[in-house]
């Protein structure tokens, strides 16, 4: 698959450019942050679990927990977001 079968992220700063894991709850992304220029990370949360709120609540709060994490093997949380029904980070 090409970039252009996936969508952007956050009015187009990240785009998406392929799958790397999928999971019950989330894809994780190999996406380029348009912004910075660099490549990065992004979970995104299932589309069918993102309209519960409760879902996206712990989702947020799992990205804030490991954005105060500071370890070589955790994956550093650099940002988090909801772009229209898609809630990342």
């Amino acid at each position: 698959m090409t970039s252009d079968t996936y969508p952007s992220l956050a009015s187009g700063r990240y785009r998406l450019v392929s799958v790397l894991g999928t999971g019950g709850m989330a894809t994780v992304y190999r996406g380029y942050d348009t912004e910075l220029d660099v490549y990065r990370a992004i979970k995104v949360l299932a589309p069918e679990l993102a309209v519960h709120t409760k879902v996206r609540e712990r989702f947020q709060r799992e990205a804030r927990t490991m954005a105060k994490m500071i370890h070589p093997n955790i994956v550093m949380v650099l940002d988090v977001g909801r772009d229209a029904d898609r809630v990342y980070m």
